[in-house]
């Protein structure tokens, strides 16, 4: 394998773009020196909202990083950014079922990733949503520091 598709699964309004916005937070987050951001798709020095979709592709530790926030619907974006920087390691909301999930399996085999599928807290009270879509967020980059050495030597069988 050449590397990782990690694809966040859920139902429609279950915090798949909150989550992965904190990814990208904590990503931003770090310092400059250890992240080299390539690509955005909102303005500079704009602040990130967790409702609308965004991408991201940073370099960290040589392992180039693709987020992507958008699940509902397939993003024509996602090959052409995946192509351009050369990832290794994306991180994507899917639907359960469908095209989005179908996309994701189609870019993994078509690439020669391997599939991660995580999915969010699932919880009934509203209220606690957003701490755990942070808790979400703050695991799926520990899966990332846990990936990178992998990619980095090869060895990703």
């Amino acid at each position: 394998m050449d590397g990782f598709v990690v694809a966040l699964r859920g139902t429609s309004s279950v915090g798949k773009t909150q989550t992965l916005n904190g990814l990208i937070r904590g990503v931003l987050e770090l310092p400059p020196s250890t992240r080299n951001v390539l690509y955005q798709s909102w303005p500079e020095n704009t602040a990130l909202d967790d409702i609308s979709d965004h991408r991201l592709v940073v370099n960290v530790q040589g392992v180039t990083i693709l987020i992507n926030t958008m699940g509902d619907e397939v993003d024509p974006k996602l090959d052409e950014l995946k192509t351009k920087y050369k990832c290794s390691l994306i991180f994507c909301a899917c639907r359960t079922s469908g095209s989005t999930y179908s996309m994701v399996v189609e870019l993994s085999a078509r690439y020669n990733f391997g599939l991660v599928l995580a999915s969010t807290y699932n919880t009934q009270v509203l209220a606690i949503q957003p701490g755990v879509n942070r808790l979400k967020s703050k695991q799926l980059w520990e899966l990332a520091c846990s990936l990178i050495p992998q990619i980095n030597q090869g060895d990703v069988k």
